[in-house]
């Protein structure tokens, strides 16, 4: 065997090309995503500090506990209504039920309109409703009335419940928002405990078991003042994490004064705001 047949042949080799340099616009288009994603991160959830933040959830934690006080208050006073109205006890037990239907439908409702309209200008129709509610039950001396208004005060207090709870997600990141529900849900979880010892001790009054309907007559329309003077909107889809300007009902009365004096200016238009409104559905979920 001859020696040039034991030299392996060479190995072909291949040099791919370098590849070649980015151009300065590529440069410019990379640098300027990395500023929009810093900027995107750096967003943050809400603008509200934590004191106003805490004052938010306080605020929609008692309006919702108007819900199970105005169920519970009421028991109390059953015998009594039934005394002085002349009807039996099964037919006032009646309106406890009807207050229980309204209950479970009025949140699903008013909730739909809350995320379009905003939680603010819901708050205040529902609150009032109740108000409205609880000074003609105080007044009534019909049976027939007295099972209407029940319904309506049940259509103006469960529907807080509902419109508490977006409002906490509205202002409360993920990460912490654990830590304000369960707060939320333990002052209502807590009310149907203390509302029969209220309703217990108002019917000793003279005023019998229209006390009761005083009482939350008096406490709502507190609830229904500190709202419309100070309770801000944060609807998400109105005003965003709070950098967007709320118009009309949307602002509270304070905010309207304080940026009036200060003649403040901002950035979002109206229209920016109308672009993300639907209309309400509160059966949306059940369709889709």
């Amino acid at each position: 065997m001859s020696h040039s047949s034991l030299v392996a042949p060479p190995l072909a080799t291949e040099i791919s090309p370098r590849s070649p340099e980015p151009t300065h616009t590529e440069i410019a288009d990379l640098e300027a995503g990395a500023q929009v994603t810093n900027s995107v991160s750096e967003v943050p959830y809400t603008v509200f500090s934590l004191s106003h933040k805490r004052a938010i959830c306080a605020a929609a934690t008692c309006a919702a506990m108007f819900s199970p006080l105005a169920t519970n208050i009421y028991l109390p006073s059953i015998p009594l209504i039934a005394s002085d109205l002349h009807i039996t006890v099964e037919m006032v037990n009646i309106t406890i039920t009807t207050y229980m239907i309204l209950q479970g439908i009025a949140p699903t409702i008013w909730g739909s309109f809350a995320d379009v309209l905003g939680r603010r200008p819901i708050y205040l129709i529902t609150i009032t409703v109740f108000v409205l509610a609880n000074l003609g039950l105080a007044l009534q001396h019909s049976y027939v009335g007295l099972l209407v208004l029940r319904m309506c005060q049940s259509a103006g207090s469960s529907a807080t419940v509902a419109i508490g709870a977006g409002t906490i997600a509205d202002v409360s990141a993920p990460a912490e928002r654990g830590f304000y529900m369960g707060l939320y849900s333990a002052g209502i979880m807590a009310v149907p405990a203390i509302a029969p010892v209220i309703g217990g001790v108002l019917s000793d009054t003279s005023y019998g078991w229209r006390a009761s309907f005083w009482f939350l007559f008096a406490a709502g329309s507190g609830l229904l003042l500190t709202l419309f003077v100070w309770m801000p909107e944060t609807g998400r889809n109105i005003v965003g994490n709070g950098s967007i300007r709320p118009q009309g009902i949307n602002m509270s009365l304070l905010d309207m004064l304080s940026r009036r004096r200060k003649h403040e200016e901002y950035p979002q238009s109206r229209a920016t705001t109308k672009k993300t409104l639907k209309s309400a559905n509160p059966l949306h979920l059940l369709t889709q």
